[in-house]
C-alpha cells in the first residue's frame, strides 16, 4: 500500500477523471482524499454530469480497491469556482494531514510520480528551506547523467501535479494579494529570478489575479511560497502530463499549445543531493518554451482586459457545451 495521504480534485469531465484515477489507483494508496465542486447553476445539464461524475468515482474505487483504500469526500453543494473552489480543498486536505499529494482531473502522472513525492517528502520533512514539490519539468528533454539527482530547486510552484506539508499548507491564503512593488521586492530580496522576460510574464500573470480576471488559487500559492522565501522542487525530468487542454478546459482551451500532453520519463531510483541552490536556467527554459511573450501581447492583453472589465462585466456568463 501506498501510505502517502493523496487529494483528487475533479469536476465535470469524465474521460480525463477516469485517467487521471486509474493512475492514481495502480499507485494502491491507503487514503484518498476526494474534492468536486457543485455545478455551476446557469450551464444547463452540468448538475447531471458533474453528478454522474461523483457517482462513477466512487463507483470505480470500490470496484478497484475491495475497500482497501479509505475514502474521504467531500463534496460541495453550491458552486464556488475553480480558484475559491480548490484554495478551500487544499486547506481541508492539509488540515488533516501532514503532507500529501495533490493531483488534478486533468494532470496525468507518471508512475514514478507518486514514490518521487514520497520520497522526497520524507527526505524534506522537516528543512524549512524546502516548501514544495513539483512533478513538471519543463526544460528540455534531456536525460541526465547516470548518478545525477532525481531533481533539482527553482523558484516557480508549477502546480500540475505536486506535494507540500502541512507546515507549510497551514499559511496558504486564497485571498492572498501581492502588489507589484511587493513582488518585485521578494525577487530581488531572495534572487528568484534574473531574466526580466520572466519576470515581467510573472508579474503580468500577478496583475490578472489582483484585477480579478482570472479565476485561480496558485498565484495566491506562489505568492506565499516567495514570502517565506523557500525553494520549490522539480524533477529532473517531466512527470506530468496535461490532458485535458481543449474546449472544455476552464482555462488551457488551446488543444495545440506546445506545453498540452507533454510526455512523461521515469526518475527512479531517487538520487538525493545536498545542493540546495536555484536554477535559474529551469524557470528561464520553461518562459522561453512555452510562455515567451512580445511586448505587443502584452499591449494587447492589457488593452483586453480593459474592454472585458469595463464592457464584457454586465454580460450573462458564457460557456462552450459540455464536455461529453
Amino acid at each position: 500500500m501506498f501510505d502517502t495521504p493523496i487529494l483528487f480534485i475533479f469536476f465535470n469531465r469524465l474521460d480525463t477523471t477516469a485517467r487521471v484515477l486509474d493512475a492514481i489507483l495502480q499507485s494502491r494508496p491507503s487514503t484518498l482524499y476526494l474534492f468536486c465542486d457543485a455545478a455551476r447553476s446557469y450551464i444547463p445539464g452540468e448538475k447531471e454530469l458533474v453528478e454522474n461524475t461523483r457517482q462513477w468515482v466512487i463507483r470505480h474505487i470500490e470496484e478497484s480497491t475491495s475497500s482497501t483504500c479509505r475514502v474521504v469526500p467531500l463534496f460541495e453543494e453550491e458552486n464556488l469556482g475553480p480558484g475559491k473552489g480548490i484554495g478551500k480543498a487544499i486547506q481541508w486536505f492539509f488540515n488533516q494531514v501532514d503532507e500529501g499529494i495533490v493531483l488534478e482531473h486533468d494532470c496525468l502522472p507518471h508512475p514514478d510520480f507518486f514514490e518521487y513525492c514520497r520520497s522526497l517528502l520524507q527526505h524534506y520533512r522537516h528543512d524549512p528551506e524546502v516548501l514544495f514539490i513539483s512533478g513538471s519539468h519543463y526544460a528540455n528533454d534531456v536525460e541526465p547523467e547516470p548518478n545525477a539527482p532525481s531533481y533539482g530547486f527553482n523558484a516557480l510552484s508549477h502546480i500540475w501535479g505536486w506535494a507540500s506539508w502541512k507546515r507549510v499548507m497551514k499559511d496558504y491564503d486564497y485571498h492572498l494579494n501581492l502588489s507589484e512593488q511587493e513582488m518585485n521586492q521578494l525577487i530581488k530580496t531572495h534572487q528568484l529570478m534574473k531574466d526580466k522576460s520572466l519576470i515581467r510574464y510573472i508579474l503580468y500573470s500577478a496583475w490578472l489575479h489582483r484585477h480579478q480576471l482570472v479565476d485561480s488559487w496558485d498565484m495566491q500559492l506562489l505568492q506565499m511560497v516567495w514570502q517565506k522565501g523557500g525553494l520549490c522542487i522539480h524533477p529532473a525530468r517531466n512527470l506530468i502530463s496535461n490532458i485535458g487542454f481543449g474546449a472544455f478546459a476552464v482555462h488551457c482551451r488551446n488543444p495545440l499549445d506546445p506545453i498540452a500532453n507533454l510526455p512523461t520519463y521515469p526518475v527512479l531510483p531517487m538520487t538525493f543531493t545536498d545542493h540546495k541552490t536555484i536554477n535559474y536556467s529551469c524557470d528561464e527554459q520553461y518562459y522561453n518554451r512555452f510562455r515567451k511573450r512580445p511586448m505587443l501581447w502584452y499591449a494587447y492583453k492589457y488593452l483586453r482586459s480593459f474592454w472585458k472589465t469595463t464592457i464584457s462585466k454586465w454580460r450573462e456568463p458564457r460557456y462552450k457545451g459540455l464536455p461529453t
